[in-house]
């Protein structure tokens, strides 16, 4: 209990010195709060980037579900695991005509 208390006092302490720096900064001499924030261009740039990389996260997510099952469904089914040995060949070899032989 007394150290929770002592975390409050310590942490007060820092926010009355930080609101002093921020007036003096500002050059005021009200007793006012001071709250920083940051631009509007910058949080719009956070929320987009937010909603991109949740976007691509459920686009992977959607990606790996898909070949998880038709990796399964080779695995049970012999006819599907001889049409997609075949195609994996078919690739490997035309992406061995592509490249020349170099990969």
């Amino acid at each position: 209990m007394a150290a929770a208390r002592g975390k409050q006092l310590k942490s007060g302490y820092h926010h009355k010195e930080h609101q002093k720096e921020l007036k003096a900064q500002y050059g005021l001499e009200e007793e006012v709060v001071v709250i920083e924030k940051k631009s509007a261009v910058a949080q719009s740039l956070k929320v987009i980037f937010t909603f991109c990389m949740s976007v691509l996260r459920i686009i992977a997510t959607i990606l790996l579900v898909a070949l998880a099952v038709v990796g399964l469904l080779s695995i049970l089914y012999p006819n599907i695991r001889e049409e997609l040995i075949f195609t994996i060949r078919t690739i490997w070899n035309e992406l061995m005509q592509m490249t020349g032989g170099r990969m």
